[in-house]
This record gives C-alpha cells, structure tokens and sequence, in this order.
C-alpha cells in the first residue's frame, strides 16, 4: 500500500449480553500458510477511534492504527512501515475490558524505516 490516508474513522461495538470486539484503521491478516511481505509506504494513519462496550461480556479492542495479528487467519504476515506516520490513534472499552495497541498492535516484530509511531492512547504499540 502507497500514497494513502487513512484517518478519522470510527467504530463503536456495543454488545447487551456477549462479547463487544473491534478493530479499526488497517488489518493485516495472511489467509494462506505462507506469510508474505506487505509494505505500507508513505502512508498516514491517524485519528482512528475503536471503542467496544460490553454490558454482561467482555470487550475487547486491537489496534487503533494497525492491526497485525492471527485473529481471522493464518501466520502474520511480514509487515514494513517505510516513510509511514501512525499518530493520534485511540482505543476504549468498557470496564474490565482490554485494549491494546492503540497505534499498532502485532504479534509478530515490524521493520520501521524513517516512521513514526507515537500519541496513540492507551499505547503507541503493543507487541513492537
């Protein structure tokens, strides 16, 4: 991916009795079992907000900015961030809940070459 933007987008799971989950700004999942390389070059990801709300289960919120994980599929990809901003980013769940990787959240380690990933609440990067 090149060239983009991908800002100000919101999502609000709200569950009554079951699990609330949500992700936001980009998921990067390999459906095969052959992880490949992505590359986000020259891209800006900010302003993204996740909240999940879970009256009677639990709420759970991955990755603000970017979601680099196994959730849906098989191994994680290889991921590059070159010339890439991730700022601004937010999560919130409701109490109890878990919110991790309020810029990046990743299972596995990224290459970062000349970007920038900082004021993501409640952390920059969860698994960096």
């Amino acid at each position: 991916m090149r060239r983009s933007w991908i800002t100000d987008n919101r999502v609000k799971v709200v569950s009554k009795s079951g699990e609330a989950g949500a992700t936001n700004g980009i998921a990067v999942y390999d459906f095969s079992d052959n992880p490949r390389q992505v590359t986000i070059a020259d891209t800006v990801i900010s302003n993204n907000r996740s909240i999940a709300i879970s009256k009677h289960g639990s709420a759970v919120v991955y990755g603000g900015g970017i979601s680099n994980g196994v959730l849906l599929s098989g191994p994680p990809v290889r991921l590059t961030l070159n010339h890439t901003k991730v700022v601004g980013n937010s999560l919130r769940v409701s109490a109890g809940g878990s919110a991790k990787g309020g810029g990046m959240y990743t299972k596995v380690p990224v290459v970062q070459h000349h970007s920038v990933i900082k004021g993501n609440r409640p952390d920059t990067c969860f698994g960096c």
